[in-house]
């Protein structure tokens, strides 16, 4: 009979094994590879948003829990994602300035930029294996969900993280070993999220508003700008097309339930 931290864990492995998706990445042309992306970051807004606005929010808000301290914790997952890229992209800028030109000729700026995606990663792979870490200690199907979610976020940010680093410099080789190693922290955050929810009385819920906060802002704020880039009629009608698919497979997931 499995356990809530078995199906976790199972969880995580899918998520962790996301980060296959960048070996498309090696082998696709640059501009194929950008329309795939685009695509699937659509789909992506939606089903972060779908997962935050229709699982975790409701559920959080009907526990009986203090909705202030929900909502407070709602509005710090999404500071701490606003801090850390923030606190990535000064660092990123301030090497560059601090190389100038003479950076640009030797390639430091590349180097730079290569190990701002990959700590940017550790992090972000961290957190994901704390949220569906989390989830599951909510409920097996609250857990799904959030996987679902964490999954199709994870795939066309794999397959840019991959990118980025080809873009920096590195052979195919080092840039699929990197992203593969950096999306194995996803099990440490597991860790963590096993060990303080058994630790403390009423982790999962306030752990669960953090994971919404942080669902928020990675759609909001990281994705949807992205998207804004593009403003032919087209591509704007997949961006919607997408969004509205990624939202749906959320609420039928909820039907489902």
């Amino acid at each position: 009979m499995s356990t809530p931290i078995f199906e976790a864990f199972i969880s995580v492995f899918l998520v962790s094994a996301a980060s296959l998706a960048g070996i498309a990445a090696l082998f696709t042309a640059e501009k194929d590879r950008n329309g795939i992306t685009f695509a699937l970051v659509s789909l992506s807004v939606g089903v972060l948003f779908g997962d935050a606005l229709l699982h975790i929010l409701p559920d959080l808000f009907a526990s009986g829990e203090s909705v202030i301290a929900l909502a407070s914790l709602v509005f710090a997952g999404i500071m701490l994602f606003f801090v850390l890229e923030k606190y990535l992209h000064v660092d990123h800028e301030h090497g560059f300035h601090e190389y100038g030109e003479e950076a640009h000729r030797h390639g430091l700026r590349n180097r730079a930029l290569g190990t701002t995606i990959l700590a940017a990663d550790i992090i972000h792979n961290f957190l994901d294996g704390l949220i569906v870490g989390a989830s599951y200690l909510g409920g097996a199907k609250l857990g799904l969900a959030t996987t679902l979610a964490v999954v199709f976020h994870e795939i066309p940010h794999e397959m840019g993280n991959v990118g980025v680093l080809l873009h920096a410099g590195y052979s195919k080789k080092k840039a699929f070993w990197y992203n593969t190693l950096t999306a194995l922290t996803a099990f440490f955050g597991l860790a963590c999220a096993v060990f303080f929810g058994q630790a403390l009385a009423g982790f999962t819920d306030y752990a669960l508003a953090f994971a919404a906060g942080g669902f928020i802002y990675i759609a909001g704020s990281e994705l949807v700008p992205e998207l804004r880039e593009e403003s032919g009629f087209r591509p704007s009608l997949v961006q919607f097309a997408c969004m509205i698919l990624g939202f749906g497979i959320m609420a039928l997931v909820l039907l489902l339930e």
